[in-house]
């Protein structure tokens, strides 16, 4: 019967980091023991021995794609953060792209309406000048026709004035038509005016 090393790892543990035991016969650590246990641990060893390095070479393997399983998710879970991060970082920068040119855009809009108004204002500043220019010019021309209209109407009367002192002079007319002629002269003015 002959000793057969056996690796053994823990759950969670590196394979690297692997620890050896026997169990084989009594021709190693087994030899300290006392006969009866040893010849228990040979008989053990000849029936199970074969067994039990299969089983723990299965569980070994077992373990050992565990473990590689683990890191291959890990990886995959590291590489999909990853992965995410980028994607979220870009989402950002669109957002902060797509932000920014709607903020140009506005600014665009609102300078444009500036402009706009700023040209409607000129507009009306010279509609207004315009307006009063005529306005002006429609009241002077007015007050040139009622001074033309005064002056001729004042024309008028003097020239009656006059004749009527003509007449009244030829006909050497009484104090009480001409008192009468001068009344009636007053009444004129004062419904003219």
């Amino acid at each position: 019967m002959s000793a057969h090393p056996q690796t053994t790892e823990s759950p969670g543990t590196d394979p690297a980091s692997t620890t050896v035991f026997y169990a084989g016969p009594v021709s190693d650590p087994v030899t300290t023991l006392p006969a009866p246990e040893r010849q228990l641990a040979e008989i053990r060893d000849l029936l199970f021995g074969e067994q039990m390095r299969g089983i723990q070479s299965g569980v070994n393997t077992l373990q050992r794609e565990l473990l590689d399983r683990i890191d291959a998710l890990s990886s995959r879970f590291t590489l999909h953060l990853e992965q995410s991060r980028r994607d979220f970082s870009n989402r950002l920068d669109e957002l902060d792209r797509r932000l920014g040119e709607l903020n140009r855009q506005q600014e665009n809009r609102l300078i444009s309406t500036q402009t706009e108004l700023v040209a409607r204002i000129a507009t009306l500043r010279q509609d207004g000048e315009r307006s009063d220019q005529t306005l002006q010019q429609q009241l002077m021309d007015m007050a040139a026709t009622l001074q033309e209209s005064i002056s001729q109407r004042s024309q008028e009367l003097l020239e009656r004035l006059n004749q009527t002192q003509v007449e009244l002079r030829d006909s050497k007319a009484d104090r009480k038509i001409l008192a009468n002629l001068l009344d009636r002269m007053a009444t004129e003015l004062n419904q003219d005016s």
